[in-house]
């Protein structure tokens, strides 16, 4: 039984992971930074302050601070959103409709800081639809750690068994699936391995996809 859905937000509500990407490589090449792409790749889904540590360790920073280099990423976003606006996911709208029509307690578990967070849904809209929220650390460990999860399901007021987390990323899934949620992967950058498939309980290859399974499981 599904009574609570919680989604991550970059690359499951909104097309910015590519984005995000692109705008690290081109500050690194900007800033003469030969840092490699995988570790670039491993920001993705965890807090600014546990990216912060973990860049304190890779090679090729050319001395450049993660701060410096996080501003010239995010000045980057910001222009591009300024001229094209925030792109959502195909069905975000439908499914959230939908989730609001069945009664289903709807909340976004996020790495992003909350500052930026609030501004992407208000921007598109969709802070309507949203019960509650984690942003950051505020839950305790980010992502692969349960704990945001936990909490999530804690703040929606349902068991962790009765809450769908929908995630794009490895450390997301892993996440959900430490505690004990009912783990969907929409696929984004990265595509599910044999390991990583094992913990979803399903892969979709949209939002579109999810109400059928929430009728499915709720029938």
């Amino acid at each position: 039984m599904v009574k609570a859905v919680v989604f991550d937000m970059d690359g499951v509500m909104y097309d910015t992971e590519r984005l995000s990407h692109k705008s690290w490589l081109e500050v690194c090449r900007e800033m003469g930074c030969t840092i490699k792409e995988e570790d670039l790749l491993s920001f993705r889904g965890r807090p600014r302050e546990m990216n912060e540590q973990q860049y304190a360790h890779f090679e090729g920073t050319n001395g450049v601070s993660y701060k410096v280099l996080r501003k010239g990423r995010d000045r980057r976003m910001q222009q591009y959103f300024a001229l094209h606006g925030i792109p959502v996911k195909p069905g975000l709208y439908e499914l959230m409709d939908f989730l609001k029509k069945n009664g289903i307690r709807t909340g976004v578990a996020t790495g992003t800081a909350r500052d930026i967070a609030e501004e992407y849904w208000e921007k598109t809209d969709v802070r309507q639809y949203l019960d509650f929220t984690i942003c950051g650390q505020e839950a305790g460990r980010g992502k692969p750690e349960p704990d945001v999860y936990l909490r999530a399901a804690s703040m929606a007021g349902v068991k962790p068994e009765e809450c769908m987390i929908i995630e794009d990323s490895p450390n997301g899934i892993r996440a959900g699936f430490a505690a004990g949620c009912i783990t969907v992967m929409v696929p984004d950058i990265d595509e599910p391995d044999e390991g990583l498939k094992r913990l979803c309980r399903y892969v979709c290859r949209s939002l579109k996809d999810i109400p059928e399974i929430i009728r499915e499981l709720n029938s």
